[in-house]
């Protein structure tokens, strides 16, 4: 009796699904390109290349990363809360309307607060 030892992983993909034709693994190139996500990783190095192109000195400057990393950050945070809401099984839908109506009270304070400086110089002056 002869042993085969084929460790090959087409041969056991072919003995475990009972196909005797044996099946051939795709290659990387094709797992990635099935993948939904590969098309928005796409898009955005072309989006990264054509800004870069347009304009070096200001795209892929300090400023701007911190200026990007400033503004994603309040959704970062509140996709990280959303998250563990998500994870112990409860559910919210209030996370977004929440984040809107903070960052017009925000807005509110800071134009009172504008008024209120203006409103007390304006009285030291008299």
């Amino acid at each position: 009796m002869t042993v085969k030892n084929d460790s090959s992983v087409g041969a056991t993909i072919a003995r475990v699904t009972g196909d005797a034709g044996g099946a051939r693994v795709p290659s990387l190139a094709r797992r990635l390109l099935g993948r939904p996500s590969t098309g928005m990783v796409a898009i955005l190095f072309v989006l990264v290349a054509v800004f870069s192109l347009m304009r070096p000195e200001a795209f892929l400057g300090a400023y701007n990363f911190r200026s990007i990393a400033l503004a994603a950050s309040v959704v970062g945070v509140m996709a990280i809360g959303q998250t563990f809401v998500l994870a112990t099984g409860g559910i919210d839908l209030s996370v977004g309307s929440v984040l809107v109506a903070l960052r017009d009270l925000r807005g509110l304070r800071i134009r009172l607060a504008a008024c209120l400086h203006a409103c007390v110089l304006g009285g030291a002056r008299s």
